[in-house]
């Protein structure tokens, strides 16, 4: 089973306007400015002609799409699982013994046995 999140539904472009934010929206706010124009580089009638032979800049449109699409979702995935880590590691060092029970022994004498006060040196 997949895994894959609805950015639409999930994530807003934190400076958008509106209330779905477009491909280009969201690669312009996570990748580069350069995508924030995308949809305008291609005419509302070329985008009528998807099922027609296509031309160069249907071919460029779509390959920009397609690789948006990935880098949006790799570096998504990269802060999900550096945020994942981090919070394995946090959770880890909180299960350790505090220091202060450091060179404390169960051994003979008990705890604190070690201690100055355990043994009369006060």
């Amino acid at each position: 089973m997949s895994k894959f999140t609805d950015i639409q539904e999930n994530w807003r472009v934190p400076e958008g306007k509106k209330p779905l934010d477009s491909l280009g929206d969201v690669s312009a706010a996570i990748i580069d400015d350069y995508y924030a124009n995308m949809k305008s580089k291609i005419t509302n009638e070329e985008h009528n002609h998807w099922a027609d032979i296509l031309t160069r800049r249907h071919i460029e449109y779509a390959a920009k799409d397609a690789y948006a699409a990935f880098e949006i979702w790799n570096r998504i995935t990269t802060v999900q699982k550096g945020i994942a880590r981090a919070m394995e590691e946090k959770e880890k060092t909180s299960r350790k013994r505090p220091r202060e029970s450091w060179g404390r022994s169960c051994g003979k004498g008990g705890w604190g046995a070690g201690s100055p006060s355990a043994s009369g040196w006060d």
